[in-house]
C-alpha cells in the first residue's frame, strides 16, 4: 500500500492538462480523438476546473513530469535488490523486511509535506529512498519462503508475495480513489497517511510473530519442521555464491527476460492505466480506482488458482516440471498479450476495454505456475540472490516504462490523436510480453542447476560479482 498509492493520487494532485486530459469541453472531446462516456456527457458543459476526473489539482505536473515522479521509486528499488537478497540469506529475512517497511511508513507520512514544499528534487529523492527501503522486501520474503516451504507447495506459496502485493494494489487503488475525493486532511494527503497507519499496525504484528527460520518458531510442529528441513540451510553453512555460473546460466537469463517483460506490463497497467482511463474516457478518480482494483482482484484470484493447480500437477507428476512451467507461462505471456493488443481495436467501447483487461489479467496470473516459482526450482541455496538479480534487471522498467509511455502519448502533438497514441502503447506492451514468453518457452528450465550443488567459489566468480555491481552502479 505504501508503494503504489501515488499512481492514483497523482491524478488528483496534478492540475488538468489543457487539451489532453482533464477539463474537456464537448468540442475538445471530438478534436482530441477522445471517447464519449457518461462521465464526459455529465461534465461536458462544465469548465476544466470543475472536472471530477482530475479535480483542480495543486501541482503543475505534465505527463512527462508525472512519469518522472512515478518512476523515481524504481531508481532506488533496483539498487539494493542483490544486496538485500544476500543479506536475507545470511542474516535472516525478518528484520530486513521490517526495516524496509519502517522506512516506507516514514516516507509516506512525510510525502504530503514534501510535495507541498514545492521542492521538486526533494520529492524525487523521497521516492528514491522509498524504493531503497522497499528493495529488501521481496528478496526477504522469497528467502523466507524458500526456507519454510517444501518443494511440492512452491507454486502456491511463492506466489503469496505477489498475491499480497496485488491485494495491496487492490486496496490502495480503491481506497486512494475514494480518499482523494472524500478523505480527510484535504483529500489526497489522506491517501498517504492511511497506508502509513495500516502499515504501522502490520509492522507490529510482523515483529511479534514472524521468524526467519522454522526451527526458531515456538508454534511449529515437528511434522512441519520436518517438511521444511530440506529447504532450511543453517546460517553458518551458507556457501559462497557461484556468481560466474549464475550469470552465465541460460535458464537464469530466460527467467530474467520473462520477469522483465512481465514487470513491463505490470508497471504499465499499475502506474499508467489510471491516466489512460482519465485521459481517454474521462473517468472520475473514484471510478478509476474501482476499475483498477477490480482488475487486480482478478489477477490475485488467478495467481492463487493457477499456483494451486500447478502444485497439484507437480504432486501428481502428470508432466515434466519444466514443461508444466512453460505451459503456464505461455498462457500468462501470450494469452494476456492477445487481450492487450485487442484493446485499441474496440475503440471507444469502454465496457469491452474493461472486459479485455479483466480477461487479460486473469491470464497474466498464470505465471504463478510459470516464472514465479522457477528460481526456487533451479536453486534452494541461492534462491534469494538469483531472485534479486532478476528483480534488479526486471524493475529497470519501473522507471523506463512510465517515461516511454509518457513520450509516446505526448508524441501525438497538441493533445490530438491521444487515443491513437495509447493504442501504440498497448500494441508495444503486447509485443514485449509475447517476446518474453517465447524466450521462456525456448530456454527456461525447472531443473536444479549444477551450480546449486557446488560448495566453492573461484576467483573468477569474485570478478563476475564486481562486474555485476559495476553494472548496477552505472545504471
Amino acid at each position: 500500500m505504501c508503494r503504489y498509492n501515488l499512481s492514483i493520487s497523482i491524478v488528483s494532485m496534478a492540475k488538468p492538462a489543457t487539451g489532453s486530459g482533464g477539463g474537456h469541453s464537448s468540442s475538445s472531446v471530438i478534436d482530441n480523438d477522445l471517447c464519449y462516456t457518461s462521465d464526459v456527457v455529465k461534465h461536458s458543459g462544465q469548465s476544466s476546473t470543475n472536472n471530477s476526473s482530475t479535480g483542480s489539482g495543486e501541482f503543475d505536473w505534465d505527463e512527462s513530469t508525472q512519469s518522472d515522479i512515478l518512476g523515481a521509486f524504481f531508481y532506488g528499488y533496483i539498487m539494493l535488490q542483490v544486496v538485500g537478497g544476500r543479506l536475507s540469506e545470511l542474516f535472516g529475512a525478518k528484520w530486513m523486511c521490517a526495516g524496509g517497511i519502517a522506512v516506507s511508513i516514514l516516507i509516506n507520512a512525510c510525502t504530503p509535506v514534501i510535495a507541498r514544499s514545492h521542492i521538486y528534487w526533494l520529492l524525487l529523492a523521497s521516492r528514491v529512498v522509498l524504493g531503497l527501503s522497499q528493495a529488501f522486501i521481496f528478496p526477504s520474503t522469497y528467502a523466507l519462503l524458500s526456507r519454510w516451504v517444501p518443494d511440492h507447495e512452491r507454486s502456491t506459496f511463492l506466489s503469496f508475495p505477489t498475491i499480497g502485493s496485488n491485494l495491496g494494489s487492490i486496496a490502495t487503488t480503491a481506497l486512494s480513489g475514494y480518499l482523494c475525493e472524500h478523505g480527510y486532511a484535504g483529500g489526497w494527503p489522506s491517501a498517504f497517511y492511511t497506508p502509513a497507519i495500516i502499515a504501522s499496525v502490520w509492522l507490529i504484528v510482523w515483529i511479534m510473530f514472524i521468524k526467519s527460520d522454522p526451527k526458531d518458531h515456538r508454534w511449529i510442529s515437528s511434522g512441519e519442521l520436518d517438511d521444511s528441513h530440506n529447504n532450511n540451510t543453517n546460517k553458518s553453512t551458507v556457501p559462497p555464491v557461484p556468481w560466474l555460473a549464475i550469470l552465465t546460466s541460460i535458464p537464469v537469463w530466460a527467467a530474467i527476460v520473462v520477469k522483465f517483460t512481465y514487470n513491463w506490463n505490470f508497471v504499465f497497467l499499475l502506474l499508467k492505466l489510471p491516466s489512460y482511463f482519465s485521459t481517454v474516457f474521462n473517468f472520475s478518480i473514484s471510478k478509476n480506482g474501482l476499475i483498477s482494483s477490480s482488475i487486480y482482484a482478478v489477477l490475485t484470484i488467478s495467481l492463487f488458482m493457477s499456483g494451486f493447480a500447478a502444485d497439484y500437477l507437480v504432486r501428481k507428476k502428470i508432466m515434466d516440471k519444466t514443461i508444466l512451467r512453460k505451459c503456464f507461462q505461455s498462457v500468462s505471456s501470450i494469452g494476456s498479450s492477445i487481450c492487450l493488443a485487442a484493446i485499441p481495436l474496440v475503440q471507444c467501447n469502454d465496457t469491452i476495454v474493461i472486459v479485455l483487461l479483466i480477461i487479460g489479467m486473469f491470464m497474466f496470473g498464470f505465471n504463478s505456475g510459470g516464472d514465479i516459482p522457477i528460481v526456487a526450482d533451479m536453486t534452494t541455496k541461492f534462491a534469494a540472490t538469483v531472485y534479486s538479480i532478476g528483480n534488479t534487471i526486471a524493475f529497470i522498467c519501473g522507471f523506463v516504462t512510465p517515461l516511454v509511455v509518457g513520450h509516446i502519448v505526448e508524441a501525438g502533438g497538441d493533445g490530438h490523436h491521444v487515443r491513437r497514441q495509447w493504442g501504440y502503447v498497448f500494441y508495444m506492451s503486447a509485443a514485449i510480453n509475447t517476446v518474453g514468453g517465447l524466450v521462456f518457452i525456448a530456454f527456461g528450465s525447472a531443473k536444479q542447476q549444477h551450480w546449486d550443488k557446488l560448495d566453492g567459489q573461484s576467483s573468477s566468480s569474485h570478478i563476475a560479482m564486481l562486474i555485476l555491481l559495476a553494472i548496477i552502479v552505472y545504471i
